[in-house]
């Protein structure tokens, strides 16, 4: 049971509206943090723990594509999580992700992110959004 929970629904917070530049910001800290490696010839295992953070973003970009502060009507939003979910570099670390230990509603998620299903992940999102407000 969680003893501390961070998010809250506050509409008026800076990091709880939607943020449109959201992914490029993210694609342009990956590319640093992977130059970086790449300049200090890193083992595959950082290689591999940015892969990983990358893959459990798609989370965070997935709320944030279907929140409420997003105009776009659903069906443009699912397009938006299809467009990033087949971006080579998401693709790439989704490549190497291995699923195993999560329990079975992350595997779910996780492998409709994998396999670039944009409705499925949708779905498991919307869910997600449902529990946080009822939960909290």
């Amino acid at each position: 049971k969680p003893f501390y929970h961070y998010w809250r629904e506050n509409t008026e917070s800076i990091t709880t509206g939607y943020k449109s530049h959201l992914l490029e910001q993210w694609f342009a800290l990956y590319k640093q943090i992977e130059e970086f490696l790449e300049s200090k010839n890193m083992e595959d295992e950082y290689f591999m723990a940015l892969n990983n953070r990358i893959c459990l973003n798609v989370l965070g970009f997935g709320l944030n594509t279907i929140s409420a502060g997003n105009p776009l009507p659903e069906r443009m939003k699912i397009k938006s999580i299809k467009s990033f979910l087949e971006h080579e570099r998401i693709k790439r670390s989704f490549h190497t992700f291995e699923l195993t230990h999560f329990p079975m509603n992350w595997k779910v998620f996780f492998l409709f992110a994998k396999v670039h299903s944009a409705t499925g992940l949708y779905c498991m999102l919307a869910i997600i959004e449902i529990l946080r407000k009822r939960l909290r």
